[in-house]
């Protein structure tokens, strides 16, 4: 399988599909709530998408769906479907994204692979219909035009991913850095529709919600309350610390999970430091931008830093690459590839248990 990028996927719309009906039928979740529900109400009045928490690309999206569809789909089956686009799409650009890093097939099918079944968040926030996976394509097919040196288009899908989930403001920020620090060389015709493109969407937007809510900060100042205040007496790593101080096995079995998380980037901060490629500054970029969510988000939004550390799979696929003994270690023993992959699956399952039974139940 590992040598068929369409298996891959065939493999991963199943696992979706499976997943779906365990998380409806099995476990009879209700998708319509929290920040799902919000979307879908912030799409109906998609006229004034000023909302102060959510960015309005998701919502704009849905309604354009909901158009072409002539209103037709029950909104869970709408919003899903977006979603599965989004992730089959992610998938298809990212097998062009390692082929531009000059990794073979089955190198590049495993990388895939990972990202849709990334520990307990890969397919489960794709059946649950939140902006991620929208936002993770737009970030990606925006990267790849990048790295392809097509800068309007990076522009054009950079400056979408920006109004369609406010984590996109760190990676993209941090991905343009590591790309003018990595250029000996900045046309300014190749670079201004690059930046006008890229910052025309989210500074419109900021300029009309100013307007509506008599506020020049409105677009971020509830995210720094409620995602980043500290939530003890900790500046900073109240989401790490924090979470281990609250006390209780559900605090104690998600700090741990939250420190392996970080403790895993981290470690892959100072591998992608030493090696030395042409892509080593965007490793750095996109291993720094979720290490910054695990440093500054507080024990309340701390598992966005999980959710969104499925972009390590670029830079972790990429150091994989480079060490031959890692790659036949694993791939001369299936039965160690089949042991992972269990796992990683599992993993899917227990999360959305927890999502439908624990955290909503």
């Amino acid at each position: 399988m590992l040598k068929n990028s369409r298996s891959v996927l065939i493999f991963l719309l199943f696992l979706f599909l499976f997943l779906s009906i365990f998380m409806s039928s099995v476990l009879h979740h209700n998708f319509m709530q929290s920040d799902v529900l919000d979307y879908w109400n912030n799409s109906l009045s998609w006229k004034t998408p000023y909302h102060s928490f959510h960015v309005p690309g998701y919502p704009l999206l849905i309604a354009l769906f909901r158009l072409v569809t002539f209103g037709l789909l029950q909104p869970v089956f709408l919003m899903t479907g977006i979603n599965l686009i989004s992730f089959l799409g992610s998938a298809v650009v990212l097998v062009q994204i390692f082929k531009k890093m000059g990794l073979d097939a089955q190198i590049s099918n495993l990388g895939v692979l990972l990202f849709g079944l990334w520990p307990f968040v890969g397919l489960t926030y794709t059946v649950v219909p939140l902006a991620d996976i929208p936002a993770i394509f737009f970030f990606l097919a925006g990267f790849l035009f990048l790295i392809s040196k097509r800068m309007f288009f990076a522009g054009l899908f950079f400056g979408i991913s920006l109004i369609t989930h406010k984590a996109m403001w760190l990676f993209v920020g941090l991905i343009v850095i590591a790309y003018l620090l990595s250029s000996k060389k900045l046309a300014i015709k190749e670079f201004l529709p690059f930046f006008l493109l890229l910052g025309l969407p989210i500074g419109l937007l900021w300029a009309l919600g100013a307007t509506y809510h008599h506020s020049l900060t409105w677009i971020f100042s509830s995210n720094l309350q409620v995602e980043v205040s500290s939530r003890s007496h900790l500046p900073v790593l109240d989401g790490l610390i924090g979470t281990l101080l609250q006390g209780g096995e559900k605090s104690l079995i998600k700090g741990i999970l939250l420190w392996a998380f970080a403790v895993f980037t981290f470690s892959l901060l100072v591998i992608q430091v030493q090696k030395k490629s042409v892509y080593s500054p965007y490793g750095v970029a996109l291993i720094l931008g979720v290490a910054l969510l695990f440093v500054f988000l507080n024990q309340s939004e701390i598992w966005a830093a999980v959710r969104f550390s499925r972009l390590l799979v670029i830079p972790f696929v990429g150091i994989f690459a480079s060490f031959p003994e890692w790659r036949n270690a694993l791939l001369s023993k299936p039965w160690l590839v089949v042991m992972v992959l269990v796992g990683l699956i599992a993993s899917q399952f227990v999360y959305a248990w927890y999502i439908a039974r624990v955290y909503f139940g």
